[in-house]
């Protein structure tokens, strides 16, 4: 190794984790570096893929066509000399000796480690996972098997109406299924939306035949090892052909966590995506820097930040509000900013504009006379302006075009 100079730095850079934190650290380090050895190990069998698009995967396998399924070409790695590692799991990271051990006793040494863990589904219901017909989609392999089951299956329970549970709901529902969605909150989507966004796009999905079962949870899967029907705390039981978690992720800590890094919900780490271990990097879903997001254009831009930074740069994430937004059920959904969430919403001033007939529904939030806030439902062909001026704190009499 010579040095931290990014130009001239000849060292090893072992990257555990080929998604969007992985893929967009080795990219950015073949970049500023031509002479790094550059190893990238993924404990999937499939090229590093672009993973939102795998609920959209569970209605129509042709999404695996998409051009912009994968992120890179297999030819690129070959040609950038990036050394891809498919199938292989690292189970062992000895710090000491600079090396790591995978479940087929490779062993792979490094001058810095990059960990772009990711995270896994969190399922809470004990034994669930082990049900024939019940699904957590994080991985192609996991969307295959939903893909498959739906082909003989007739109901569908998904457990959880947020953001990709929605989608999920819109795929099953283009393949006939009749689908029911369980959500613990009042409405849906309450992380992105307000009280009367919610209950707009309700109407919309409603309208959609989805069934909704809003402010209870999941208490049992009734059945094993096949399940046929999903127990609510409400007493009330949904019949089920097959059934699907979309409750959220937890970060995958372990292998930091056995070498004594530092870890909360995620692997802690500075804005420079360092851990407490010189030369040792965290970024994506694993890591953990202000609030945990495990959004992909985050990950992403972490990995930028932990591969810049393991050649020697000098790099800082800048952690920005990102916008949520949805594509499904016959509709589409942004918001971004400060909605009024977690405060007195006294504070706050609002402008709306709402059309049921056309399924139109604007609203922008002022603090001060000073956007903070919006959401756009149907019509969102002003999401670009609309992030803009949130971001610039755009005055309320500029704003107001929003609505038009």
């Amino acid at each position: 190794m010579n040095g931290d100079d990014g130009n001239t730095f000849a060292g090893k850079i072992l990257i555990i984790g080929a998604s969007a934190a992985g893929n967009s650290a080795a990219k950015e380090i073949r970049k500023i570096s031509a002479r790094a050895e550059v190893t990238l190990i993924s404990d999937e069998n499939h090229l590093p893929y672009y993973r939102p698009l795998l609920t959209r995967y569970i209605g129509d396998r042709s999404v695996e066509n998409n051009p912009a399924f994968l992120l890179n070409r297999e030819e690129w790695y070959r040609e950038n000399r990036v050394d891809l590692v498919l199938g292989e799991k690292v189970t062992v990271i000895d710090p000491s000796s600079r090396k790591v051990k995978t479940n087929r006793d490779r062993e792979a040494a490094f001058d810095r480690l990059i960990l772009a863990t990711g995270s896994c589904p969190f399922v809470p219901l004990e034994g669930a996972t082990g049900c024939e017909n019940v699904f957590a989609v994080r991985t192609m392999d996991d969307a295959r098997s939903v893909n498959n089951y739906a082909e003989n299956a007739k109901k569908a329970v998904i457990i959880g109406g947020g953001l990709l549970g929605l989608e999920a709901a819109d795929a099953l529902l283009k393949r006939n299924l009749e689908v029911s969605i369980v959500e613990m909150a009042e409405r849906i989507l309450p992380l992105q939306l307000d009280h009367d966004g919610s209950r707009f796009l309700e109407s919309i999905v409603r309208a959609k035949n989805l069934t909704l079962y809003l402010g209870t949870v999941a208490r049992e899967l009734i059945g094993r090892p096949k399940v046929g029907a999903v127990g609510l705390a409400s007493g009330e039981e949904i019949p089920a052909d097959m059934v699907l978690f979309s409750i959220g992720v937890r970060p995958n800590i372990k292998l930091a966590s056995e070498i004594g890094l530092e870890t909360k919900k995620g692997i802690l780490v500075n804005d420079r995506m360092e851990t407490k271990r010189e030369g040792i990097y965290a970024c994506g879903d694993a890591a953990e820097y202000g609030r945990s997001l495990c959004l992909w254009m985050p990950a992403v831009r972490q990995g930028i930040t932990a591969g810049l930074n393991a050649v020697g740069m000098n790099a800082v994430y800048d952690a920005v509000e990102y916008p949520a937004t949805l594509n499904s059920l016959g509709t589409r959904v942004f918001s971004i900013g400060d909605l009024a969430r977690n405060q007195d919403a006294s504070h706050y001033k609002t402008l709306e504009s709402a059309s049921a007939a056309d399924g139109v529904y604007k609203k922008l939030y002022f603090l001060d006379d000073r956007l903070v806030g919006g959401i756009l439902i149907g019509d969102t062909g002003k999401s670009i302006s609309l992030s803009r001026g949130v971001a610039a704190k755009t005055p309320r009499a500029q704003a107001e075009e929003l609505l038009k």
